[in-house]
């Protein structure tokens, strides 16, 4: 029930900064954020270049193994890992309008 929760909560709320996952570390976490408007256009190659790497695309429902030549669109669901810093240069990126 909590996961289910969990899910539609975030689902409602796109820009909770919500962290799937971290290593014993705390080096590395693993983050999965929805792709906004400004967001949507923009390839794999250039959301890796803020140093998160692309782990999966989920498009309507269907998870894919990113390439780099992949656009992201508007509405998917992207699962990026990285350190801190890259997520936050991650999420700022995605902020920001496709140039």
């Amino acid at each position: 029930m909590a996961w289910t929760s969990a899910q539609v909560l975030r689902a409602v709320m796109p820009a909770d900064a919500h962290v799937e996952w971290t290593d014993p570390t705390s080096a590395y976490s693993l983050v999965e954020r929805r792709v906004a408007p400004l967001g949507a256009g923009r390839s794999v190659a250039e959301l890796e270049a803020t140093g998160v790497r692309v782990c999966l695309l989920t498009r309507q429902g269907v998870g894919h193994l990113a390439t780099p030549a992949h656009l992201v669109q508007e509405d998917d669901v992207v699962h990026v890992i990285g350190t801190p810093t890259a997520v936050e240069a991650f999420d700022r990126s995605m902020q920001e309008a496709v140039r």
